[in-house]
């Protein structure tokens, strides 16, 4: 609740409130080289800082999958104010700043990432689900990966520090693939998005783990419709 209201009151707060009084500003400095300027920043500088604070504070926040789309939010909404923000702030003291909240969310968003990938490694089952149908696992990770497709721009640039190898091991199932086009994939690597190599690591990950969710089974033919629905 807090990050919507912080969003929302960001938007406001930069595209009305920081424009408006940046705008008397001007008139009231008017012909005065340098001060209105000046004045401004040392006037607002303070209310905008608040706003960082908050975002620097959900970046230490504990890393759990679930911020993950929340955390991107913030990013980007303060990515796609910047432009903005750089003609009320000039000095070298906020921009600093903005850049280093920017990391902090970007380091957030790659960390919940990876604390995701090592949950869906090590969630482990006591009990099959009856009949071997659909675990809660499989739909949890399938909708996660739907929305971090809605993240796609973002995730790109924020993952492209961390280039990982395609999964050599595709999976219970190979995703599907043939030999031959699993072998395809690995020498088209280069042309694979970071969301996209991050993606398969998850589903094998999930696959793997649903693997050993089927060995659960005493019934020797329940493994089998198991894996069939899941996977």
């Amino acid at each position: 609740v807090k990050i919507r209201k912080w969003i929302q009151a960001l938007k406001v707060g930069v595209k009305v409130i920081f424009a408006a009084e940046k705008r008397l500003c001007d008139m009231v400095f008017s012909g005065l080289s340098g001060d209105g300027e000046a004045s401004f920043e040392e006037l607002a500088s303070g209310s905008f800082m608040q706003f960082l604070l908050f975002g620097k504070a959900v970046a230490m926040t504990r890393r759990t999958p679930e911020k993950l789309f929340r955390v991107l939010d913030m990013y980007e909404v303060l990515k796609e104010l910047l432009p903005d923000i750089s003609t009320f702030f000039r000095s070298e003291g906020v921009r600093s700043e903005i850049k280093e909240v920017l990391g902090n969310l970007g380091e957030a968003a790659r960390g919940i990432l990876h604390e995701f990938e090592i949950a869906i490694q090590k969630d482990a089952a006591k009990t099959p689900v009856p009949g071997g149908a659909f675990h809660p696992l499989t739909r949890y990770v399938m909708n996660y990966i739907k929305f971090l497709v809605e993240y796609t721009a973002s995730l790109d640039q924020l993952l492209r520090g961390r280039r990982r190898e395609v999964p050599r091991s595709l999976g219970v199932e190979t995703f599907g693939l043939s030999e031959g086009l699993v072998e395809n994939t690995r020498n088209e690597s280069e042309n694979l998005s970071p969301l996209a190599v991050q993606v398969m690591w998850l589903i094998v990950h999930l696959e793997r783990n649903l693997e050993g969710k089927s060995k659960l089974y005493l019934d020797n033919a329940m493994p089998f419709l198991f894996l069939m629905n899941n996977v």
